[in-house]
């Protein structure tokens, strides 16, 4: 129906008890759920994240076995890999430019891949059936890495130089004339055939001429091995390379070879001590640091003698599947309410998982590096130098929070207008139906705790309230925290406890108490809850700030903004665009990078206008 077509591909009933498996359903004529539910995982991990920042407990959730990596700005040199006498050894390359066509090019009446000053034929370029893309010469194909003779002319570059208004000499590029699968008279040298990414625009292929051996204290093996993992990061990735483009690239690099076996890669050594290797020019890198090595002592716990105090209360899975059971157990949260009060659906605006490619959004660097403008994982830049990062000098932000939006509108998080509906987009967009924020949808959980502490007992009940039943702090749940949904607020109601009594021929009995009130009931003061948890004065003002409903308003009181409803990732311009410019400006080649966060979360150029 034209409802059905302004939604996203993905469509999310509010959760229930009710299935839709058998049914049809359409969110956008049908009612929301009479008896929504939220089901308890989801109250567990927002909980426990929150017990783990009250307790400084490790990041159980931080996948530190996942690399680190990026795609790098900087131009790679060309370079030849070749097995030899039982190890890979690096070798540099002279480029040969062929200049691109394809064989389904339509603006061009004869395809092939073209020398510009002579209008012979070389080949052309023609994807296989297996997704390989060959070089298709007369009878005679080639595959990526493959050799062959060829024979080549220079053609000088010059650019326009306004200021003295004449062409200036850049540089000499050298250009395929003809090649051959085996030496002749005119195709004298030999080279190794490079098959690039599938890019808008393209200009050339390349043939690799092997030069001299390159040098360095660097360990070839691990580079082979991040370039192994950047081919199934990405190129091997269906989640990442949704159109599985440039597949013909995508050749792992084996640990060991026969002898003389070749590889033709993209690579870079500017880094003292490092090698990155990539299957393009501005590819991806892998890095050296790990999150295992900056997480530091907020790794995940994997020892039961070690164990940090959210994971002893909430359990953990160790290393060879040792676990323990959490001590707490949430049930679902049943509604309350007399009835279920929603908005009308909405389709997000786009939301995607965390980019840990963002350095400046989930790092910090200290020591020489601390006024760097730009950093990644291993190197920091200065200029156009780049120096090595030790594992000291940069550390994790911290854990994740999102602003409370108080203002909040449909604007703010509604994607597909009636008059605008982008088919493609929608493609990537998701549909929900949001219940409205207002105390008359509520809802009730129980937490069910055993062989727990007193002290861990007065813990939970602090973190459940969120400094009290009387204070203005929520927490987040659901999807579209970024964009303003999701602020709900906890209040605990009582406390049961079960006490047993073998006396009175009873095995146990609930009674409610009223001994731990002070943890819950009234606000709760800053000293208190520094001596409960032994937190430090900033980071206890920081985790009230991210979890107060009003905190926008305030800051636009201290005039640190001039709307609360600028709550939202950091963008190019106001009004917001595109949040991934603000990310693509912020390390483009020739960028100045001065955009950086500051300490308070709140971009320096143009704070008063956005966080």
């Amino acid at each position: 129906t034209g409802e059905e077509r302004k939604h996203g591909k993905t469509v999310r009933e509010f959760s229930s008890y009710e299935s839709l498996e058998n049914k049809t359903h359409d969110i956008g004529t049908a009612d929301g759920p009479e008896n929504p539910v939220i089901p308890g995982s989801e109250l567990r991990g927002m909980i426990r994240s929150m017990y783990e920042t009250f307790t400084n407990s490790c990041l159980f959730a931080l996948d530190i076995d996942r690399p680190l990596s990026s795609r790098s700005s900087v131009q790679k040199k060309a370079g030849i890999l070749q097995y030899s006498k039982g190890k890979w050894q690096l070798f540099k390359a002279d480029i040969y430019r062929m200049d691109y066509r394809d064989k389904d090019d339509k603006k061009h009446k004869d395809w092939g891949a073209f020398n510009i000053k002579n209008p012979k034929k070389i080949g052309y370029f023609e994807r296989q059936e297996n997704g390989q893309k060959k070089l298709i010469c007369g009878d005679d194909s080639y595959c990526a890495n493959d050799a062959l003779w060829f024979s080549y002319y220079s053609h000088d570059v010059y650019r326009w130089d306004k200021r003295r208004r004449e062409d200036v000499y850049v540089t000499t590029h050298y250009y395929v004339d003809d090649v051959s699968k085996n030496k002749t008279s005119s195709c004298d040298k030999y080279g190794y055939l490079v098959i690039g990414e599938e890019i808008g625009k393209k200009h050339n292929e390349f043939l690799f001429e092997k030069k001299e051996l390159v040098k360095g204290m660097f360990d070839i093996q691990m580079a082979v091995q991040h370039y192994n993992q950047s081919i199934y990061d990405f190129y091997r990735n269906p989640k990442v390379n949704r159109e599985q483009k440039a597949l013909h690239i995508g050749r792992e690099i084996p640990d060991a070879a026969a002898d003389g076996a070749v590889y033709t890669v993209w690579y870079s050594d500017d880094v003292k001590g490092k090698l990155y290797l990539s299957p393009a020019c501005l590819g991806r890198d892998v890095y050296y640091h790990t999150l295992h090595e900056l997480a530091g002592t907020y790794k995940p716990c994997t020892e039961r003698g070690k164990l940090c105090e959210a994971c002893a209360l909430f359990g953990f899975v160790g290393k060879g599947g040792e676990a323990i059971g959490s001590r707490v157990r949430f049930s679902d949260a049943a509604f309350t309410g007399e009835e279920a009060l929603y908005r009308k659906p909405v389709t997000l605006q786009e939301l995607s998982s965390p980019k840990l490619t963002s350095m400046e959004m989930y790092t910090r660097v200290k020591g020489d590096a601390n006024d760097a403008p730009f950093w990644t994982y291993d190197y920091y830049k200065k200029g156009k130098e780049r120096f090595p990062l030790k594992t000291t000098d940069i550390e994790l932000n911290g854990r994740k929070f999102y602003y409370h939006h108080p203002q909040c509108k449909d604007s703010d998080y509604y994607a597909l207008q009636d008059s605008e509906f982008d088919a493609k987009k929608a493609e990537r967009l998701v549909t929900v139906r949001p219940m409205i924020g207002s105390e008359k949808n509520t809802f009730a959980f129980d937490v069910f705790f055993e062989h727990i502490t007193e002290e861990e007992l007065c813990k939970i009940l602090s973190v459940l309230s969120l400094f009290g039943n009387a204070s203005d702090h929520c927490y987040k749940l659901g999807m579209g925290k970024p964009l303003g949904l999701g602020s709900v607020k906890v209040k605990v109601e009582s406390v049961r406890l079960r006490t047993i009594d073998l006396q009175q021929n009873e095995v146990y009995q609930f009674a409610e108490t009223e001994a731990y009130k002070r943890y819950y009931e009234e606000k709760r003061e800053d000293g208190d809850v520094l001596n409960q948890f032994g937190m430090k004065e900033e980071a206890l003002q920081q985790l009230r700030d991210m979890t107060d409903f009003t905190y926008a308003e305030r800051m636009s009181k201290a005039r640190k903004i001039t709307d609360t409803r600028n709550v939202h990732y950091p963008t190019t311009k106001i009004p917001k665009d595109e949040g991934f410019k603000w990310f693509v400006n912020n390390r483009k080649v020739g960028g100045n990078y001065d955009q950086k966060l500051d300490d308070d979360g709140i971009l320096k150029q143009n704070q008063e206008n956005r966080w």
